[in-house]
């Protein structure tokens, strides 16, 4: 399956160079809405590289030294428009940032923000603890 075939590389942060490029490619927006920057425990999966960008070695798929990120499916909603309706670009850098949402679309198995956890797990309590009000009412009903 697909997520069998996935692999996980981290960012190069040894590498400054390298770096940039990669955080260039991501085109991710940090909070204030500047570039985002990767810690020791971000990383990309493997279907953000192209074929080429791996040597393989029997069993093992690595990634080569030097290999930068390419493949990615940003939304063109975030990307404004003119008064004509056509796609205009960013003046400054050329690159429009992708944000949150757009990064979890793309990836089945990234984690939300720590906002939307505790809302999911407020939410979760809250369902339990009237399931168990409904269980001992029930309870009560029977004797």
């Amino acid at each position: 399956t697909l997520f069998r075939s996935l692999s996980f590389h981290k960012f190069p942060l040894s590498n400054p160079l390298l770096l940039e490029k990669w955080r260039l490619a991501v085109r991710r927006a940090s909070v204030t809405g500047g570039l985002w920057t990767p810690t020791r425990h971000h990383c990309l999966c493997s279907l953000h590289f192209q074929e080429h960008c791996f040597e393989v070695a029997g069993l093992i798929r690595r990634l080569r030294e030097g290999a930068v990120p390419s493949i990615f499916h940003f939304p063109r909603t975030a990307q404004p428009k003119d008064r004509l309706g056509r796609r205009k670009r960013k003046a400054s850098t050329g690159v429009v940032l992708a944000t949150r949402d757009a990064v979890r679309q793309e990836h089945s198995y990234s984690v939300p923000d720590v906002e939307t956890l505790k809302r999911r797990l407020r939410f979760s309590e809250e369902d339990r603890a009237q399931k168990e009000r409904q269980l001992r009412n029930a309870r009560d009903r029977k004797s």
